[in-house]
């Protein structure tokens, strides 16, 4: 019962668990040898592993290699959860931190070996405390997470890694209140078995989050690709609709302004230049109604040369001001293509909510019906539905429509 409760079958059976999640990871990198957060994530387990059995076998191997290797390669381990973790963001490693936290530990142990004791307690003291400032900075990177990414399972991984944190930080009190004591080269301590435990439990939860994490981002992935226009990277026409209709049914909605856009003569720049050209003016075009679009306002394509603008709360002829200045600053974008300078217009219909109910739908309608008057004066302009001004002549008609749209 002894050697079952022990320390070192404690380390044994931590390191085997340390080996098990190197296989999944490992596996994980084989299909994706590029993912920089999955090499730091198997040497995470590699090097503790291959450290804690070390330090296990401290009676059968000599005591250099068990007390400074051993715990270098902890070291090491530890370090690279807070570099994976990063590489995981999107961000820079630097391996500079992690070496120079492992190899920082030969001064003092040097200095500590004159005594078992001593050494025993300065090692405690120097592993917990860069133990507990790797998971803290894990911690961290999670809590910052990726710009425009919200996973669902990173709040449970920030808990994870600020509770391994604390518990390491808690360790550092107890190695100096409650010393280890030493059976011949065995440690023995009820505290540092009941820690061992609770490394083992935080390992397996730290781990399993991980692989939780990687799958709410491939979720998340295949949510873009379905909602999202690969072309221009605006909302598609399903992701638009549903998040105009999510905004008018929402309680209290102060309602809003839609603008729906057309390229002008879209046609003609396809059969003139080429699809490719034609591709390119609708990138271009989308990165600049992303340029000037906020959180709260839904852009999207929903056609072929068609864009929509969503303006919650904001309502009345003010917005007129908007729309003709993105006529004009469109005027003045162009594209670059086999040494020639191509410019394209737009033209701009606008309803709002105070005309119209609060349907899609219908808001849709309206400001259609004043993007084919911005058509029929001219284009390269905006205009906006107005019901009392309606006149029955401008009622769309189908044939004209296309017509105009060519």
């Amino acid at each position: 019962m002894e050697l079952i409760l022990s320390v070192p079958s404690v380390l044994v059976c931590l390191s085997s668990i340390y080996l098990f999640f190197l296989v999944l990871v490992s596996v994980a990198l084989v299909r994706s040898p590029s993912a920089m957060h999955l090499r730091c994530w198997a040497f995470t387990f590699w090097a503790p592993a291959i450290g804690g059995l070390l330090i296990a076998c401290r009676s059968f191997v000599p005591l250099w290699v068990s007390d400074y290797i051993g715990c270098m390669l902890f070291l090491m381990g530890l370090g690279c959860v807070w570099m994976g973790m990063r590489s995981f963001q999107g961000r820079m490693i630097d391996v500079r931190i992690p070496a120079f936290v492992a190899l920082g530990f030969i001064p003092p142990a040097i200095w500590a070996d004159r005594s078992v004791d001593t050494f025993a307690l300065w090692r405690e003291i120097y592993i917990f405390f860069f133990a507990a400032m790797f998971f803290f900075l894990a911690a961290y990177e999670v809590r910052k997470g990726k710009m425009g990414e919200v996973l669902p399972s990173a709040r449970y991984a920030f808990s994870a890694y600020v509770s391994f944190g604390l518990i390491h930080v808690v360790a550092i009190w107890f190695a100096i209140e409650w010393p280890i004591e030493f059976n011949g080269f065995i440690p023995v301590s009820n505290w540092l078995f009941v820690f061992t435990v609770l490394s083992m439990l935080h390992t397996v939860a730290v781990a399993f989050l991980g692989v939780v994490l990687a799958k709410d981002r491939a979720e998340l992935k295949i949510k873009r690709l379905a909602y999202t226009d690969e072309l221009t990277g605006l909302n598609n026409r399903r992701a638009f609709l549903e998040g105009v209709q999510g905004m008018l049914s929402e309680e209290q909605c102060g309602g809003g302004t839609f603008l729906i856009i057309d390229i002008d003569h879209f046609k003609q720049v396809n059969d003139t230049y080429g699809h490719q050209v034609g591709d390119i003016v609708l990138q271009r075009f989308g990165h600049f109604l992303k340029s000037i679009s906020n959180n709260r306002t839904i852009c999207g394509r929903i056609g072929g040369e068609e864009f929509g603008i969503y303006l919650p709360g904001l309502l009345g002829p003010s917005l007129d001001l908007l729309a003709e200045n993105i006529c004009k600053a469109t005027a003045l974008l162009d594209v670059r293509y086999a040494g020639q300078i191509i410019r394209f217009t737009i033209s701009i219909g606008l309803a709002d909510t105070k005309t119209t109910e609060f349907r899609f739908e219908r808001l849709y309608e309206d400001a259609d019906l004043a993007l084919y008057r911005a058509k029929r004066l001219g284009r390269n302009t905006c205009c906006r539905f107005d019901r009392d001004l309606q006149d029955p002549d401008m009622e769309p008609v189908m044939d004209e429509i296309v017509q105009l749209s060519a």
